[in-house]
């Protein structure tokens, strides 16, 4: 696979476009998780910023992952359940189309 100059920094590619490339981002599935995360912390009377003082990443990471901008880690996924107080597998019992 040949990628283009634009997309590489240093001699390394851009994640996002690789990842773009070999199909493995699920956008409707970022979505997803986010407005669960969003639904918890709301019932949880959570603001961003003591969710993101909770889990210990920061807020601007809150917001990407709430708004399905990024792919969130396992770590990321794992940190924001103890932030709310959740067993992992609760923000993740959610739907989403396989297609």
């Amino acid at each position: 696979m040949s990628i283009s100059p634009i997309y590489e920094t240093n001699g390394l590619i851009d994640e996002t476009v690789l990842w773009s490339m070999i199909g493995i981002r699920n956008d409707k599935a970022l979505k997803k998780i986010g407005e669960r995360i969003r639904a918890l912390r709301l019932d949880a009377n959570l603001s961003q910023y003591k969710l993101a003082d909770a889990s210990d990443i920061p807020r601007s990471q809150i917001i990407r992952i709430e708004n399905g901008e990024v792919n969130a880690t396992i770590s990321s996924i794992i940190a924001v359940s103890r932030g709310l107080n959740i067993h992992p597998k609760e923000l993740l019992d959610f739907k989403i189309p396989i297609i």
